[in-house]
């Protein structure tokens, strides 16, 4: 989702979520300004600030990754998505290559949605 809402963001991992810079844009943990409010996972919250889940393939990719993430609504995609994410991280012990293998395969499952959507 990187590529629509800021093309080059920096990132910075923290162990500990509460040394979290306070010029940084948290995402995912308690308290960070992005992350799940109400019924939405972080990847939807994301999706409806930036007006993104008005693409039907964003929406399907959100629907997916509320499955993942917390259950709910079946999705046909997930138990695929859920097993290659686990194989990426199983590769990739540093959180930016594994942010880079990741966004690989995000585009290629919104390429693969927007055909179908």
């Amino acid at each position: 989702m990187q590529r629509f809402v800021d093309k080059k963001p920096t990132f910075i991992w923290v162990v500990n979520s509460k040394k979290c810079p306070k010029s940084a844009l948290g995402y995912d943990f308690d308290g960070a300004s992005f992350t799940h409010v109400g019924e939405r996972v972080t990847f939807e919250f994301v999706a409806a600030s930036f007006a993104l889940d008005r693409d039907p393939a964003i929406k399907r990719l959100g629907e997916v990754v509320h499955f993942i993430d917390i259950g709910g609504i079946p999705a046909d995609e997930a138990p695929g998505l859920e097993l290659i994410l686990r194989g990426l991280q199983a590769q990739h012990a540093d959180d930016n290559d594994l942010l880079d293998a990741c966004a690989d395969l995000f585009d290629a499952l919104y390429a693969a949605l927007r055909t179908t959507a």
